[in-house]
């Protein structure tokens, strides 16, 4: 035999109950910086991604050109220091 309180079930909460509770300040703050962080570190190592295909794709076109190592790397650094001062 189940003890009693395990046969007495009590209401599901209403749809109203739950969003007043999401959107208490003591929820709802913590959730959206912890929100703002995911997405800023997703966007952030998806510039990255982007960054280093870009590299690779042009460090690619020069090989295929038929430059020599030490023309590819001197036009990389070239390329490095132009799109830092870009920013600026």
């Amino acid at each position: 035999m189940l003890p009693l309180w395990i046969c007495q079930s009590a209401p599901p909460p209403s749809p109203e109950s739950l969003l007043d509770k999401l959107i208490e300040p003591s929820i709802l703050v913590p959730g959206l910086g912890i929100l703002a962080g995911i997405v800023w570190i997703v966007a952030h190592f998806w510039h990255d991604t982007v960054r280093v295909k870009r590299e690779l794709a042009f460090k690619t076109m020069l090989v295929e050109q038929g430059l020599s190592a030490d023309e590819i790397e001197r036009l990389v650094r070239v390329r490095g220091d132009s799109e830092c001062t870009k920013g600026k």
